[in-house]
């Protein structure tokens, strides 16, 4: 439709004009160019401050960037989303594929200088599934091992779960049926060790301030201006300091994309966020030469959540309607400049090498996705009269999302998209929020349809359709099919990947046939990097991660 691609492209102009704006940001240090080219700095933006940056509590973008530098787990991935071995040196799997034994390095030390031990790891799983002090955004991925549900539940005592220092330096860790993606979920962050110490003597506040944080990573925080930056600095007693380039590590909290490519622009980074203003690869070439604009394939998708709890969105008609109408073609190649790839279904296409692609056109009363767009409005249409909805008795809903320009031009689309294609049967409204207010938002279930995006913690479609299962914490529209839920579980108890893909591929199939989201896109990770950053590389990295410490800076070059 004519009408409909005009709106897209000229709600598309107003954020490429703004990508072009010179406006300020209150959240800019005026010294990070200064000081990255005076000092052996890396300066990133992480997009906001960060909620929390207790591994065992954090489930934000923002907040991971900064862990990850600062905490180690027992194994990593590497820039081609490879699993490593890091504060482990080595492991072996049983043959039932049950029973994980990992040997951790005898050099590994925590930044007050003790060493990391079993026992650290023992402390902080049974943290993590304490009911007091779950891990909610993550508890489904300890799931597998002995006991922890029981643990969650509250029925049995976290001191039975199966995890055990065989000695100072062999953990072993004991899981219910063998898990197939069990090592690739040990690479999330909260799985990371906390220090026991550190957490008797402050409680709950022991990870907000850098006085009162002991990590064990490459680096260590020694600053934090909320809403302003955060700075870590190389640690001596990390086991591998002289493989370590990058003396410090300063984390800039522009939320803005304008005012983030602006600063780039002004030599106040060496790597932007990962989301920029929208404009074509080849525009970014062109005026950013040298190889700086630096895409990763990241599994990222970007989609809106319906709130299940509402009424009106428990019926399904109502649901798939508003999700047929969308033109994600039309987002793809007019707003976001064919850098980003159509969505459909609840996982990212790319996932797991692309095996669930083209998967959307086979699955039933999903056909409406090979059909011509006015097609698909006509059908919606006839949906929502079919739900009651009427010129008298219109759908009346909220967009909710959290502050930034790009994400308001997402909400103004939809809200366009739906106001055009539906006229007087919806009225509909945006709302934004801060980042932090938004998440509490998300978890109190204050929001109608709310915007998310979700990076995948590891290579594997699970790390997606984990978030529809019906006690997932990550779950925020609280979607439920019992069934889809019985897939998922089998899936992971069988020691065979063909097995796994093939339960995967029927639960993918399952819950995007229920409509829990409207899927818009997956998106890369948009970056520019500095010429004088080594070590990046994006072409293979699928997840779009990298560490301070796999980087270094050629000081000729700044």
């Amino acid at each position: 439709m004519l009408k409909k691609t005009l709106i897209l492209l000229s709600l598309a102009s107003v954020l490429i004009l703004t990508g072009c704006s010179n406006d300020s940001d209150n959240n800019i240090d005026p010294y990070a160019g200064q000081l990255t080219k005076n000092n052996n700095q890396l300066v990133v933006n992480i997009g906001s401050d960060m909620p929390s940056i207790d591994p065992q509590q954090s489930s934000d973008n923002s907040s991971s960037r900064v862990i990850e530098d600062i905490f180690e787990g027992l194994v990593d991935y590497n820039q081609k989303s490879e699993v490593i071995p890091t504060g482990a040196s080595s492991w072996k799997i049983s043959k039932d594929g049950k029973t994980y034994t990992f040997y951790l390095r005898k050099n590994a030390k925590w930044t007050n200088g003790d060493p990391v031990t079993a026992d650290d790891y023992v402390y902080s799983y049974r943290r993590s599934v304490t009911p007091e002090t779950l891990t909610r955004a993550y508890a489904s991925y300890f799931n597998p091992i002995v006991n922890a549900v029981a643990i969650q539940a509250g029925k049995k005592s976290p001191e039975t779960l199966g995890v055990k220092a065989l000695d100072k330096y062999t953990l072993q860790i004991k899981l219910t049926e063998p898990n197939p993606t069990f090592l690739d979920s040990l690479t999330i962050y909260a799985f990371f060790p906390v220090n026991k110490k550190a957490i008797e003597k402050y409680g709950d506040s022991w990870a907000a301030k850098p006085d009162t944080i002991i990590s064990n990573g490459a680096y260590k925080l020694t600053k934090w201006i909320h809403n302003g930056y955060a700075l870590a600095e190389k640690s001596s007693n990390y086991w591998d300091a002289k493989n370590v380039s990058i003396d410090s590590v300063k984390y800039l909290m522009i939320n803005d994309v304008s005012s983030d490519l602006e600063n780039y622009k002004a030599g106040g980074e060496s790597l932007t966020y990962n989301n920029l203003p929208a404009n074509t690869a080849e525009w970014y070439k062109e005026h950013f030469t040298n190889n700086q604009f630096q895409p990763s394939p990241m599994l990222a998708q970007a989609y809106f959540i319906f709130n299940m709890r509402d009424p009106k969105f428990q019926d399904i008609r109502v649901r798939k309607a508003l999700s047929m109408v969308i033109d994600r073609k039309g987002i793809a190649e007019g707003v976001k400049k064919g850098l980003v790839t159509p969505s459909y279904l609840v996982v990212p296409e790319t996932v797991a090498g692309g095996r669930y692609k083209d998967l959307a056109k086979d699955i039933p009363d999903y056909d409406w996705v090979n059909k011509p767009i006015e097609q698909r409005i006509k059908q919606a249409r006839q949906l929502l009269k079919e739900a009651g909805y009427s010129k008298k008795h219109p759908l009346e809903f909220t967009i909710n999302f959290n502050t930034s320009d790009v994400n308001r031009l997402m909400a103004q689309i939809l809200q366009g998209s739906w106001q055009q294609d539906f006229g007087d049967l919806v009225k509909v409204s945006i709302f934004n929020e801060d980042w932090k207010v938004y998440l509490d938002s998300l978890k109190n279930g204050n929001f109608d349809v709310a915007r998310m995006a979700w990076i995948a913690d590891f290579n594997q479609p699970n790390t997606y359709t984990e978030m529809y299962t019906c006690d997932s914490d990550n779950n925020y529209g609280h979607y439920c099919d019992k069934e889809a839920d019985e897939i998922y579980n089998k899936s992971l108890t069988t020691n065979s990947m063909d097995e796994f893909y093939k339960l995967q591929k029927e639960l993918i199939i399952k819950q995007t046939a229920g409509y829990p989201t409207i899927p818009l896109f997956t998106q890369p990770a948009i970056q520019l990097v500095q010429p004088y950053v080594k070590g990046f590389k994006p072409k293979e990295n699928v997840m779009g991660r990298y560490r301070a410490k796999q980087l270094s800076i050629r000081q000729s070059e700044v």
